[in-house]
């Protein structure tokens, strides 16, 4: 998405993501028992085994499992690596029968509830901050992005929870 593209530019480096995915689906497999291994940890192995300075994750609204699990992991493979965590972003304000909640519909086939998303991704965000705060990583930073994005309007189209234009900026300048 936008975040993703705008976030290479900002850092560079390589850009690995596959949407509808969590923390867990990332997990390098435990250093003990040489198992629990997310599904697509492959795409990120060689990578991180070349002690990258930075790991920038952005994780979204689908679900924060593993977020604990991950980062203690990240940080067995690749200690020295600063750690930059974007949470999930807030929903767009949309009124019920608004553009943005029929667009939310098409692509997500259900009602579009403020309410019920605002609560949700605020608890993830908590979590997520949470977790990275009390990472074993020596320099880290979480991006509140819920908090960056809250109250926010859709210019021009959007599904009301993919990020577009503005808030992204607002991001970036975090």
């Amino acid at each position: 998405g936008q975040i993703g593209s705008a976030l290479l530019s900002k850092y560079g480096g390589k850009k690995i993501g596959v949407g509808s995915t969590g923390p867990k689906d990332w997990l390098p497999p435990d250093p003990e028992t040489n198992a629990g291994e997310g599904k697509d940890f492959r795409k990120i192995k060689d990578l991180l085994y070349l002690n990258p300075k930075k790991i920038i994750i952005g994780i979204g609204g689908n679900y924060t499992t593993g977020i604990e699990s991950l980062l203690e992991r990240l940080y067995n493979i690749t200690p020295e690596s600063e750690l930059i965590v974007y949470g999930p972003p807030a929903p767009a304000l949309a009124e019920k029968n608004s553009k943005v909640a029929k667009k939310y519909k098409s692509v997500f086939n259900r009602e579009y509830n403020y309410n019920n998303l605002y609560s949700s991704r605020k608890r993830k965000s908590r979590r997520i901050e949470e977790a990275v705060i009390n990472s074993d990583f020596k320099n880290k930073k979480f991006v509140n992005t819920f908090a960056l994005t809250e109250g926010y309007t859709c210019k021009g189209s959007c599904d009301a929870i993919h990020l577009v234009g503005e808030p992204v900026k607002r991001i970036l300048g975090a």
